[in-house]
């Protein structure tokens, strides 16, 4: 029978009531028992704010296991957890609100004070804050601290109802088919029914503690949690309040918690191997994960020779979670993404429509599995997407004699920058907002550190061109966008064609 992902929850804290389930890079810890607890206090707390069934709460805060049981407790509620990269600032993030039509906000300290004005210019009328006792004064805006609010009497009210199949339970904002950003929207039993399948290829076992670095807003990160607390395992949260993460912070945490696997981004294992010679895993590490991005086969042998460690990968997308993995057996098969995830079918489609049948041939992947997305918030975009019950990734692949799955590049116009999707339309929007830019182009450099560094390209409007530097129209960007947005160059150009 289908759970609900709070339902879920309360399962597995009736199975491991005193288990550990979460703990904190400050020293904080957790057990499942206290995790649904808190969970429930955060759905009391998000209802006398005013959520109801078939509201949106953004989480808008960096990791912690307060973030952790607000994402249980806000989708307890009945709302939608709308999973908001706390990197994400000003211009983007008002975008987000008003789209949600968000009125109550989950934040932590860090966010709040960054982009207090950007919510209360989106219409956001209340703050739960995670990491503070009390709220500041919001100037229009109510803020109230958790523990504030969870220390003062729960409402009384029956269990929020909700339909695991087909209710909204997660939203993320990613660029669909038609490359603009939009709404994906995932159901209660979708990402459970994809942590389940990974935790068996994984063969995650009870009290097996696995580091959390991505953020949970993440299809990484969520999956990541999931899959170890459908298990019966533990959670170690790496805190960090913006910035990037330190190679050598991952590595002292993961031996001072007795980490068994680290999940990361490919950047991670580039900069460990990278410092080989000065650096060594906690003996405990029993695998890596690398996802998000492209991981180069000379990194992953890299890495495995310098450090004796099974480094593989998954590939998944934000519409579809985890679709494909490389077992542990096959470490050594450098460069694959590996095989469909048990309950997933794969196809791959040539241009003029006929699947591939040789080895080596590229095409485009199509997924069809039981934890695709309900959909976009635009229904026509649904229905290019997703045709037959087959989701159109976007992404190119090829396979090998074995049927071993190989990254060949993407369809969709899309920027990796360590780990992290950016839609080149999104900034090109962005940059014909400048009056003296007439025409916009953005496109991916490669860049072995990171993936590929965003370069801007313009075309000025006439009577502009000795009126505005290459410097002013990169700022004019970059006060605008998350970090890890930013153009990292842009070029004044007389035309855009030969650069198509």
């Amino acid at each position: 029978m289908e759970k609900a992902l709070h339902e879920a929850l309360d399962l597995w804290a009736a199975q491991w009531p005193e288990d550990v389930a979460l703990l904190s890079s400050s020293g904080k810890r957790m057990t499942y028992r206290e995790l649904s607890a808190l969970s429930r206090s955060i759905a009391h707390s998000l209802r006398k704010m005013g959520v109801s069934k078939g509201d949106t709460v953004p989480l808008v805060a960096y990791n912690s296991v307060e973030l952790v049981a607000a994402f249980f407790g806000c989708v307890r509620s009945g709302a939608a957890a709308v999973m908001v990269d706390p990197a994400t600032m000003s211009e983007d993030l008002r975008f987000q609100l008003e789209d949600s039509r968000s009125r109550v906000v989950v934040a932590d300290s860090a966010v709040l004070e960054r982009e207090l004005g950007t919510f209360r210019e989106a219409g956001v009328e209340r703050v739960l804050l995670l990491d503070r006792d009390r709220g500041p004064r919001g100037d229009g805006v109510e803020v109230k601290g958790l523990p504030e609010l969870a220390s003062e009497q729960p409402i009384v009210s029956e269990e929020v109802r909700v339909d695991p199949t087909k209710d909204p339970a997660i939203v993320f904002y990613y660029a669909g088919i038609a490359g603009r950003t939009e709404q994906v929207l995932h159901s209660h039993a979708a990402p459970l029914r994809c942590a389940e399948q990974v935790a068996k290829v994984l063969r995650i076992q009870r009290r097996e503690n696995t580091m959390l670095i991505v953020p949970l807003q993440h299809v990484l990160g969520l999956i990541q949690v999931l899959t170890h607390l459908s298990s019966g395992g533990s959670v170690t949260v790496l805190e960090r309040k913006g910035g990037g993460f330190d190679e050598m912070q991952v590595v002292e945490v993961a031996g001072r918690f007795g980490v068994n696997s680290i999940w990361c981004v490919p950047t991670l294992y580039v900069k460990l191997a990278n410092r080989a010679g000065e650096v060594r895993l906690p003996n405990g590490i029993r695998y890596c994960v690398s996802a998000g991005g492209y991981l180069p086969p000379e990194a992953q042998r890299a890495f495995t020779e310098a450090f004796g460690v099974p480094l593989v990968q998954l590939y998944g997308l934000t519409e579809g979670w985890v679709v494909t993995y490389q077992p542990l057996e096959m470490s050594d098969r450098l460069g694959t993404i590996g095989l469909p995830l048990p309950g997933a079918e794969h196809r791959i489609v040539k241009d003029d429509g006929t699947e591939v049948r040789n080895p080596g041939e590229v095409g485009e992947l199509h997924v069809r599995s039981p934890w695709i997305m309900l959909g976009y918030s635009d229904p026509r975009d649904t229905e290019r997407a997703v045709v037959d019950g087959w989701l159109r990734t976007g992404d190119l692949v090829s396979v090998d004699e074995t049927g071993l799955l190989y990254f060949r590049g993407v369809k969709k116009r899309m920027i990796k920058y360590k780990g992290y999707p950016i839609f080149p339309r999104d900034l090109e929007e962005v940059l014909k907002r400048h009056p003296a830019v007439k025409e916009a182009l953005v496109k991916g450099e490669p860049d072995p550190e990171v993936g590929e560094r965003p370069v801007g390209y313009v075309v000025l409007r006439e009577g502009y061109e000795d009126k505005v530097s290459e410097e002013e129209l990169m700022g004019f960007v970059n006060s605008k966008v998350a970090g890890y947005k930013k153009l990292r160059a842009l070029r004044i150009v007389r035309s855009l064609e030969e650069l198509k």
